[in-house]
């Protein structure tokens, strides 16, 4: 899958999705990622005639706690290694992520 070195890639998935992640393994027919997010942007007015368009990370598989994810590779149309400035962001955001989940855990344990 494009192999650069760089763990770090974006999938352009074909339902036209954009996926940051890290690729741990490949397969003939697919890969296993880690930290699978989405990219959503979101449009916001913040002035009169003034859109502004911003742009962020969800977890793109919702409602578990797993780490890591198989995705078959025909249905990836393309992907690419991320640049540095992004992977940064995407490693910042999936701390907060982590902190969060942690807190959750003491919660439901308690």
């Amino acid at each position: 899958a494009y192999n650069t070195g760089n763990p770090f890639k974006i999938l352009k998935m074909i339902n036209g999705e954009d996926v940051l992640c890290k690729i741990l393994e490949e397969y003939k027919d697919a890969l296993v990622v880690e930290y699978p997010m989405s990219v959503v942007k979101n449009q916001i007015v913040e002035q009169e005639n003034h859109i502004v368009e911003h742009t962020g990370l969800q977890r793109w598989v919702n409602f578990t706690h797993d780490k890591s994810f198989l995705i078959l590779k025909e249905r990836i149309l393309t992907l690419g290694d991320l640049a540095p400035e992004v992977t940064l962001y995407y490693k910042h955001i999936l701390e907060i992520l982590m902190k969060i989940n942690q807190k959750i855990s003491l919660l439901v344990n308690l």
